[in-house]
């Protein structure tokens, strides 16, 4: 027996609202799918910058620890190229006798192009007594 328009029963309510709901849990997977993909893309590169973030700043690290103890900016820098390869080295002597270094290294392009291209690792080599 077929419902009628203004009787509010059960199963016209149920069937009404099966056939609206049909496809709505593909839409709504359509939807999440690229969001999930664009959220595990930025925490990896993210985690990949950090780790590179760290890599530079050890380079930075054992580069001042060879200061101290050659007082010689060749060997600081193979140090560096040794830890991370190609990177960008800056000595600058202050006015107390100490060196400060900077060390830039660059990382990749990340997804979208969100992250920065190079991080920094900085360090002070104090001077032997």
């Amino acid at each position: 027996m077929p419902c009628k328009q203004d009787n509010a029963c059960v199963r016209c309510s149920t069937f009404s609202l099966e056939q609206y709901d049909r496809g709505s849990v593909t839409a709504e997977f359509a939807v999440l799918l690229p969001a999930i993909a664009i959220l595990i893309g930025l925490i990896i590169a993210l985690g990949t910058a950090s780790a590179r973030r760290v890599t530079c700043q050890d380079a930075a690290n054992k580069a001042a620890w060879v200061l101290t103890q050659d007082d010689d900016s060749q060997a600081a820098r193979q140090a560096i190229i040794r830890s991370v390869g190609t990177a960008s080295t800056t000595f600058r002597e202050l006015s107390d006798g100490s060196t400060s270094i900077s060390v830039i290294c660059p990382i990749g392009q990340g997804p979208l192009q969100l992250l920065p291209f190079s991080v920094e690792g900085h360090a002070l080599a104090l001077p032997s007594q």
